[in-house]
């Protein structure tokens, strides 16, 4: 599967998907992992484009690489993600929608429909898929 290996994600039955979606007691490692690589993918592009955009004029991006860290912690995918929509401006308009799910971290996620965290995962694989060229 190419998504999964341009993510680095390794392969996981669907069964395991669906367990880890209606899991309301606490994070589930394999969305944690899902939700990280989603946003670690997102974090790169956001990185290239101020790469590249500091190559054209260096006066004007003097700090064009960006801390990974403050984005992608395993532990606090949600707080990363919040951070990410609210710093990627255009880029993350489709991820604007599902905001909401995030405010309550990962615990208050657990809690939500499975529909709502499908909603979110969906909007970040779109997100994904527009950025790079996963087919």
């Amino acid at each position: 599967n190419r998504f999964g290996k341009a993510l680095k994600l390794s392969p996981f039955p669907m069964d395991d998907l669906e367990k880890a979606l209606v899991h309301e007691e606490g994070p589930v490692t394999l969305l944690v992992e899902i939700h990280a690589a989603l946003l670690a993918a997102l974090v790169e592009d956001m990185e290239a484009d101020r790469v590249r955009a500091a190559e054209k004029d260096p006066d004007a991006h003097p700090d064009a690489r960006i801390h990974k860290t403050q984005y992608i912690q395993r532990d606090s995918w949600a707080g990363g993600l919040l951070r990410y929509i609210e710093s990627a401006g255009e880029k993350a308009s489709m991820l604007a929608d599902v905001y909401w799910l995030l405010k309550e971290g990962e615990e208050g996620y657990c809690l939500h429909e499975v529909k709502n965290k499908l909603a979110l995962l969906r909007c970040l694989c779109d997100a994904v898929v527009e950025v790079r060229a996963i087919h």
